[in-house]
């Protein structure tokens, strides 16, 4: 199969995020990685390698290259926990990663939890047909998802999201609060430009 780019639109949108701060370079200062981390990519074998990569440096520059890396195809955008997002083959799936993301909290002591998503994404692009909106809703709803599951311990979830633009890839920490309070205006913004 042909490598997958970016659609005109989710270019625009992740332009806007980037320029309006959604999107921000990954701190590994900020993040608590004395333990680890567990982290959610999609399996997606174009871009595991350069994610891998990006990922060993932000958790050695945090003081432990201990990831625990369950993979699925879709990430942890598909950790939504129901609704009608997905089909049903693909809740399953989510069901299955965020039992082990669970599980791997108490078992490992790991109390990060990286949650990923990336663009462009086989299953969103081919086998969802979602624009990269949608991703990132669906990304900051598992993310909720683990939060929740995982809040009686010290845990810490964070939504990152890793772009291919073509000519080089980036992994950027995303600002659920920024998003949600800037959606609309950003793709409003994008599809003037479309």
């Amino acid at each position: 199969m042909a490598k997958l780019f970016l659609s005109q639109h989710d270019r625009r949108v992740l332009e806007l995020c980037v320029k309006y701060k959604i999107c921000k370079e990954v701190d590994a200062a900020k993040l608590p990685l004395h333990h680890g981390a567990i982290v959610l990519p999609c399996a997606d074998g174009d871009q595991m390698i350069r994610l891998f990569m990006r990922i060993l440096d932000i958790l050695t520059k945090g003081g432990n290259p201990r990831p625990h890396w369950p993979a699925l195809n879709g990430g942890g955008a598909i950790l939504l926990g129901g609704g009608q997002d997905l089909p049903k083959k693909y809740r399953r799936w989510g069901d299955v990663l965020f039992e082990n993301v669970v599980d791997s909290v108490r078992a490992k002591d790991i109390e990060t939890v990286l949650n990923l998503g990336h663009a462009p994404c086989f299953m969103a692009y081919k086998i969802l047909n979602w624009p990269i909106e949608r991703v990132i809703d669906c990304l900051f709803r598992g993310k909720t998802r683990i939060r929740k599951s995982i809040h009686g311990s010290n845990g810490h979830v964070t939504g990152h999201l890793h772009v291919d633009w073509g000519q080089h890839d980036e992994l950027y920490y995303m600002d659920r609060n920024l998003w949600i309070s800037m959606r609309s205006q950003i793709i409003a913004q994008a599809q003037q430009k479309n």
